[in-house]
């Protein structure tokens, strides 16, 4: 079940980018990014409400103040990453870079930083696919693939 929860995030998550391409277009990345936070504040509360239905009933949360200085962190970064994407893909003329970017060199960063600050050890699986990605990034960034329009 796992699985299709994460399959399910990901296509989510990657139709997103698309609709976000679309905005960008034809919008500033300013007025997109305070609208999408504000969608994404009334869409959390709506998945809470929904999710919690019998919030009376469960138990109190309990969190630390460290827990919450990383919660804190957590979303800014989050927040910060969301205006860097809208504002990288408005100014892109490589879009296939820009969700390449996104999409795939998270997988490196937290392969990393699970190593350096978790201390999980990277097997030769990781480091290989560590090193296909970073190949693929730059494999990407060598190519032009915006489809041009010719007008006849």
């Amino acid at each position: 079940m796992d699985v299709i929860y994460s399959i399910c995030s990901a296509t989510f998550y990657g139709s997103s980018g698309i609709l976000d391409t679309l905005l960008v277009k034809n919008n500033d990345i300013f007025d997109i990014f305070i609208l999408k936070q504000f969608v994404y504040f009334f869409v959390s509360i709506i998945i809470f409400l929904f999710l919690f239905k019998n919030l009376h009933t469960t138990k109190k949360l309990q969190v630390s103040y460290t827990d919450l200085f990383i919660l804190f962190i957590a979303a800014t970064l989050g927040t910060v990453a969301t205006f860097l994407f809208l504002y990288s893909l408005s100014k892109s003329r490589n879009k296939y870079l820009t969700f390449g970017i996104l999409y795939a060199l998270p997988i490196v960063v937290y392969s990393v930083l699970n190593y350096l600050i978790m201390g999980k050890q990277l097997t030769y699986v990781n480091l290989f696919g560590i090193m296909m990605v970073c190949i693929g990034l730059v494999l990407i960034s060598l190519t032009d693939n915006e489809q041009k329009i010719n007008k006849k």
